[in-house]
């Protein structure tokens, strides 16, 4: 991952995937992980938002256990 200005760029193997800048703690929190459920991330007013954007590009998959 890389930052352009207030953008942070993820870097797939096909694509590259922006995000605000202001997330970058909590993508490398997210990325560190072997497993994250929607209660281990910390409370970050676009965490939410940047969870959704992260499955919907196959960076990380959603529990189909889990309700939303």
């Amino acid at each position: 991952m890389t930052r352009s200005g207030e953008r942070l760029l993820l870097h797939l193997a096909d694509r590259v995937v922006a995000v605000p800048a202001a997330v970058a703690d909590l993508v490398a929190d997210i990325l560190a992980r072997d497993r994250l459920t929607s209660g281990d991330l910390p409370d970050h007013p676009l965490g939410t938002r940047l969870v959704r954007c992260l499955e919907a590009e196959g960076v990380i998959e959603a529990d189909p256990s889990s309700a939303r």
